[in-house]
């Protein structure tokens, strides 16, 4: 990712141009500021996710290292697995020859899906590219085997059907530009689910971006997805960056319709814990946090920051974002964070206690949350000052 570098001036003008920014005020973390003593990884984590007491981490590493101040190594190709309670490795292990970009689990715990730009080699022989589905207690490689054309970056399920995107515009050959839904079951392609995303309208320093579908957030009943991107049209419909499609038929684009449109890229989506709200994070200038109601679009609360955000988390009441800036601004009154920042789901409001920092340019990469636990990745090498690589856990 290309750092980007924004002058507070700069900073000052886009804030005071933005409509709806909220105000900081206060609101109240659930997890402890002070990260948890657990295992690293000697690399990048670039996805989590959660799944009962395991945590799954995926990224480009190739071991991982034991707690500060041990000399603990064991090797990992990509992605890894921990104790959410202690950070101890689990046992599970396969080998991704390049990056790992995105990891869900399937509801009943059984099944990891890992989205990216690798190849997996199965027991038999047979080659994963791009996306695949393993075992989630002994990662063995299970037999589907999809064929996309490109790399994956958001990977979405409800346990029956499983959502995918990224830069592909083939799936097992057919036309499928950025998105595509297989059958749990069946593992067969949907052959009526096409939402194709369209156009490359937005800049990042001066370079037209490729259309491309970055994130995704399925709603609880399992009937609209909501997309984010860089994209002029998506389902049939003129639509900026960020959208909600049905997941019937297909595939059309609802209503939602964020206002004031994104004109930047957007790199995270995220829904509030009652369904009522989307969230929307990316790059431009600088970076920005926009919460926006899911039926409709109407803008609730905004937030620009010094630089992208690049991750996202919904935990009950907050909202945890990640990425490589080190301020959040409101109308041009910079707020120091470094790297993290918290805010309340429903008013947008700054979490002023909750200032955990990680060093690094880039930062956060990953997040995801579940009750009492919040899990970050990044390219990152301490988190206050202590020694902590790529991964990194909080507790409440």
């Amino acid at each position: 990712m290309r750092l980007r570098r924004v002058h507070s001036a700069l900073l000052a003008l886009a804030a005071a141009c933005l409509i709806a920014l909220a105000p900081i005020q206060s609101a109240a973390a659930a997890v402890s500021g002070s990260a948890m003593k657990t295992w690293q990884v000697n690399g990048t984590v670039y996805a989590i996710a959660y799944a009962g007491s395991n945590v799954y981490v995926g990224g480009s590493f190739d071991s991982i290292l034991g707690p500060r101040g041990t000399t603990d190594m064991q090797s990992r190709s990509n992605a890894a697995a921990f104790s959410v309670a202690t950070g101890a490795p689990l046992s599970w292990s396969l080998s991704a020859v390049g990056t790992v970009r995105a990891i869900a689990v399937s509801p009943d715990g059984s099944t990891v899906y890992l989205g990216g730009d690798f190849t997996i080699t199965a027991a038999d022989g047979t080659t994963h590219k791009y996306l695949a589905a393993v075992n989630a207690t002994n990662g063995d490689v299970l037999p589907w085997n999809p064929k996309l054309s490109a790399g994956v970056r958001a990977i979405a399920t409800d346990g029956s059907r499983l959502y995918v995107g990224g830069s592909f515009s083939k799936a097992d050959g057919q036309q499928r530009l950025h998105l595509a839904a297989y059958d749990i079951t069946t593992h067969q392609l949907d052959p009526l689910w096409h939402p194709d995303s369209y156009g490359s309208n937005t800049y990042n320093g001066g370079t037209l971006q490729s259309s491309r579908v970055n994130s995704l957030a399925l709603s609880a009943d399992g009937t609209t997805l909501y997309v984010g991107g860089v994209f002029t049209s998506i389902g049939g419909a003129n639509r900026n960056n960020g959208a909600a499609v049905s997941t019937s038929g297909a595939g059309v684009a609802t209503s939602f319709n964020p206002s004031p449109a994104l004109q930047y890229v957007v790199l995270v989506t995220e829904l509030s814990a009652d369904g009522n709200t989307a969230y929307f994070g990316g790059r431009g200038p600088g970076g920005f946090l926009g919460a926006y109601a899911a039926t409709g679009g109407a803008q609730r609360w905004y937030h620009h920051v010094d630089g992208d955000v690049q991750a996202a988390t919904v935990d009950g009441s907050v909202v945890y974002v990640g990425g490589h800036f080190q301020n959040v601004s409101d109308s041009g009154t910079l707020i120091p964070r470094g790297h993290l920042a918290a805010f309340a789901a429903d008013t947008g409001a700054l979490d002023e206690t909750w200032t955990p920092h990680a060093n690094s340019n880039l930062g956060i990469f990953a997040m995801d949350a579940e009750p009492g636990y919040l899990g970050i990745g990044g390219m990152f090498t301490r988190v206050n000052s202590k020694v902590q690589q790529g991964f990194a856990e909080f507790a409440g």
